[in-house]
């Protein structure tokens, strides 16, 4: 099975790419960016889209909270206030991974 990490930025698309990730590779973990929504929402968002399916042995790590270069402009208009759509999810149990991504990445 190939091996993938997945950068993200978890909103209601990226919740997708991993139910698919997870389906097909082998995930080795989930990294969060800045993007869609605030940082720490994605990161709530990754966490708990993966005990939702049963993988909470997928590691999630922390990546940059802000671009490298422009400004950041989130879409809540597109993904809700909370990238979700809104939905009251529970809150994770998991919890994000003390290794930055960028280590991570480069040792995975």
């Amino acid at each position: 099975m190939r091996k993938v990490i997945l950068d993200s930025d978890t909103a209601s698309d990226d919740t997708i790419a991993i139910l698919l990730a997870s389906r097909y590779f082998q995930l080795l973990g989930v990294t969060i960016v800045a993007g869609n929504v605030n940082y720490n929402q994605e990161v709530k968002n990754a966490l708990f889209t993966l005990e939702y399916i049963g993988k909470q042995d997928v590691p999630v790590y922390l990546g940059s909270q802000r671009p490298i270069l422009g400004n950041w402009r989130t879409v809540e208009e597109v993904h809700g206030n909370n990238g979700m759509g809104d939905w009251d999810y529970p809150e994770p149990t998991k919890r994000p991974e003390k290794e930055h991504a960028i280590d991570a990445i480069l040792r995975l």
